[in-house]
């Protein structure tokens, strides 16, 4: 039975999980504006897609409609988000990819780089990521992204090469070459930094991506748990008991808050007054502190997200009495330390530029700790409802 239970749990985690994945595929409408090849700007909406088709074709439509166009990299000459993200159409001609692909736009001026993501997909069975340097000569070099690599040293050590090639006349940049990783603010700033030598600190850029910081949130909750208490094996209890909580989070993308890591802190419990006749009687609670840490999907305005995670925490009995038929006016036993993993779904709703999140959360408990002896407190599973406000940091 215990073994039957656990394989539903590591199901229901499976599935959420790859239920994020796949809810993080589809599209988020952001503000932003298309550019023709006859120079005209047009505002609206986009489809933000984080490299899984981003770099073939832009959605656009107008703010509030739900109809959109899909534009190829041969009917416009860019598109580019408010919150900060540039694509413009490039003929590429490298020997991994040789089409004319939407790449995105880090810097452009003398020489223009340039940052061309491809998830997994048929065109690219293994993905493709990599930096693209193209001279004013119109000759273009390939920097993989080494963080997207198995061989991450070795791509690190060519991508070295290949700009001391590039900069071979400019010793001063030798240092930040050294340094150079797979940070887009480090190959932006070493590409600046040759402009500023070549321009003597005058400016001849014409567009340089601008910083984003991940946005962070700090989320205060308030929370009603409902949980089932079993007490050895044969005693089962409800219990509800309001709690509150306070979230740390962090988005994982730069540009959309779909996608949320979230460290967090709650005080909550678990209360029973039980006093039925011809059955055990009980007065007890604790109070708990629970540290968690969980991933969240949502996507949309109204966003429906899920969340999976881990919890573990602490618990101290306030009252702690009972009396049966086995063993009169005895007390529970209890686990004061306590694991498990939490599933979620609810809603995010977007007001202004932060969220509300609600939240329905079931909690599966691994006791840290066995109690063999006495009445004790042996299985917890529950429910909990939560209702908080994201405060951007």
């Amino acid at each position: 039975k215990t073994n039957g239970m656990k394989n539903r749990v590591y199901f229901i985690i499976v599935f959420i999980f790859f239920s994020c994945v796949s809810y993080s595929a589809n599209v988020e409408w952001m503000k932003g504006y298309v550019v023709t090849n006859e120079s005209d700007t047009i505002y609206g909406e986009l489809g933000y897609r984080d490299g899984t088709g981003d770099w073939k074709e832009c959605f656009y439509r107008q703010q509030g409609e739900v109809e959109y166009k899909v534009y190829s990299p041969e009917q416009i000459t860019a598109y580019g988000y408010e919150s900060g993200l540039l694509f413009v159409s490039e003929d590429i001609k490298l020997f991994k990819i040789k089409q004319r692909v939407f790449v995105q736009s880090l810097l452009s001026g003398i020489i223009d780089l340039y940052y061309l993501d491809v998830k997994k997909c048929t065109d690219f069975p293994k993905g493709y990521a990599a930096y693209i340097v193209k001279e004013a000569s119109g000759i273009m070099m390939e920097l993989s992204d080494p963080s997207k690599s198995d061989n991450r040293d070795i791509i690190r050590r060519q991508n070295k090469a290949k700009l001391n090639y590039l900069f071979s006349d400019y010793p001063q940049l030798q240092e930040s070459i050294n340094k150079i990783d797979s940070d887009r603010d480090q190959w932006i700033a070493l590409f600046q930094k040759y402009h500023d030598i070549i321009c003597n600190e005058s400016v001849c850029t014409n567009y340089e991506e601008k910083k984003v910081a991940s946005r962070c949130f700090l989320t205060p909750y308030i929370i009603g748990n409902y949980c089932k208490v079993g007490f050895n094996n044969f005693v089962d209890r409800n219990s509800f008991a309001p709690g509150i909580g306070v979230a740390f989070s962090r988005s994982m993308s730069k540009y959309t808050d779909r996608n949320l890591i979230h460290v967090g802190l709650e005080f909550s419990g678990i209360s029973i007054s039980s006093h039925e006749e011809g059955s055990e009687q009980m007065d007890f609670s604790t109070l708990s502190f629970i540290n968690y840490y969980t991933y969240e999907n949502r996507f949309d305005k109204v966003a429906p997200l899920l969340e999976v995670g881990f919890f573990h925490g602490l618990q101290f009995a306030c009252k702690n009495k009972l009396e049966s038929h086995y063993d009169y006016a005895n007390e529970v036993d209890y686990n004061k330390y306590y694991y498990g993993i939490t599933l979620g779904a609810g809603i995010a709703i977007k007001v202004r530029k932060t969220w509300i999140p609600v939240k329905l959360q079931y909690r599966y408990y691994f006791w840290g700790t066995k109690v063999l002896e006495g009445v004790s407190l042996q299985k917890i599973n529950g429910v909990s409802l939560s209702i908080g406000y994201d405060f951007k940091l």
